[in-house]
């Protein structure tokens, strides 16, 4: 399980990555400050570190999405068996009397 807690602060979105080869690689955040500029990587040491952190783990975040949606499709595959096999209208019922 991933601790989101730890990403409490970062930058909102919406970010853009802003190549300009061979030059500088630079994270834009689309946020304009009340100068009229937009502002950068993090406007505070603490947005910066939550940034930094949500980087850091942007691997392990697209692997939890990855997981959670074969997770998804598969109890999709399981509904649609169940469907199949009793059909709707008994499965609402059973779900009935569960949650009663």
């Amino acid at each position: 399980m991933i601790d989101t807690d730890k990403y409490t602060g970062h930058t909102p979105a919406p970010w853009k990555a802003d190549y300009d080869f061979p030059r500088h690689k630079q994270i834009q955040t689309g946020l304009v400050g009340p100068n009229g500029k937009e502002l950068g990587f993090g406007y505070s040491e603490k947005g910066q570190i939550a940034n930094a952190q949500l980087i850091a783990d942007a691997p392990l975040l697209l692997e939890e999405v990855k997981r959670l949606r074969a997770l998804f499709e598969e109890t999709n595959h399981h509904l649609d068996l169940m469907v199949e096999r009793f059909g709707i209208e008994a499965l609402v019922e059973m779900v009935g009397e569960v949650i009663e």
